[in-house]
């Protein structure tokens, strides 16, 4: 599957060093969305051992904010890796 979908990409070596080099954005998008990685674990169901195992049974977290602050995080890191690409794009080509 990633195989086919670098293959609609013009440079995918390009792609994937962009993915590299965008990785550290992801500490400060994370901290703007959740605060604390305790908070993460609150919102997703994680924080005590009682959650965590009724996490394993199928039992979704409370909080629904939690889906659309993950689809944000993935979002803007998808538009991070978006504007590295273009920039290695311009300089290279």
């Amino acid at each position: 599957m990633l195989g086919e979908l670098l293959a609609t990409v013009d440079h995918p070596a390009t792609l994937l060093a962009a993915a590299g080099l965008s990785l550290p954005a992801l500490w400060p998008i994370g901290r703007f969305l959740f605060g604390d990685f305790a908070t993460f674990k609150a919102e997703a169901g994680f924080a005590t051992h009682t959650h965590r195992a009724l996490w394993r049974r199928g039992f979704l977290p409370v909080n629904p904010s939690l889906y659309f602050k993950l689809a944000g995080l993935i979002g803007a890191y998808g538009a991070v890796v978006a504007a590295v690409y273009q920039l290695l794009v311009r300089l290279a080509w």
